[in-house]
C-alpha cells in the first residue's frame, strides 16, 4: 500500500504546499477572540520574518508531517471501499493526532538556530500550551486539504 509520501511528496509536493498554506492563512484568519490575539500575533511575526518562510518551513517539514500522519492514514486506506472520508479518520483520535503533529513543531522549534529563530521559539513556547487545540480544530481542514492528493489510494 502506498504510504502518505508516496502521495504527497511526488510531482504534486509543490501543490500540497501551497494548498496547505491556504488552510494555515484560512485557519488563521477564522480565529476570533481574545484568546486569538496573541496568535495571530505570532502568525504575523513568523509571516514576516523573511519572504517565503511559511511555505519553505511548510515544505521542510512536510516529510515528517507524513510520517506523524502515516498510521492514520493507513488505517483509514486499509478500510478500502467502506472507509469514509478522511477526516473522520483524523477526527476519531484529534487528541493524539494533534499531539502527533505537534511533536514535529516541538522538535523543529527546539532545533531551529537560524538567525532570529529565538523570537520564533519564544512565540511558539508561549502559545504551545493552547496549541493542541487549534491544531485538532484544522484537522478536518488538513483532511479535505490532502484527500485529494489521496485518489486512488490502495484498500
Amino acid at each position: 500500500m502506498p504510504t502518505l509520501r508516496d502521495h504527497l511528496l511526488g510531482d504534486d509536493r509543490q501543490r500540497v504546499v501551497s494548498d496547505t498554506c491556504r488552510l494555515i492563512d484560512s485557519e488563521m484568519g477564522g480565529k476570533r477572540g481574545v484568546r486569538a490575539v496573541p496568535l495571530k500575533a505570532a502568525y504575523k511575526l513568523v509571516k514576516g520574518f523573511k519572504p517565503g518562510f511559511v511555505p519553505s518551513v511548510v515544505d521542510a517539514m512536510l516529510p515528517e508531517f507524513c510520517d506523524a500522519l502515516e498510521p492514520y492514514y493507513q488505517t483509514w486506506a486499509s478500510k478500502g471501499d467502506a472507509r469514509g472520508p478522511l477526516d473522520a479518520e483524523l477526527r476519531r483520535q484529534e487528541g493524539v493526532v494533534a499531539e502527533a503533529l505537534l511533536g514535529v513543531a516541538d522538535r523543529r522549534v527546539d532545533g531551529a538556530n537560524m538567525r532570529g529563530a529565538s523570537a520564533i521559539q519564544k512565540a511558539y513556547r508561549k502559545l504551545r500550551g493552547t496549541a493542541r487545540g487549534h491544531v485538532a480544530s484544522a484537522l478536518p481542514g488538513l483532511a479535505r486539504t490532502v484527500q485529494p492528493y489521496l485518489e486512488g489510494a490502495e484498500g
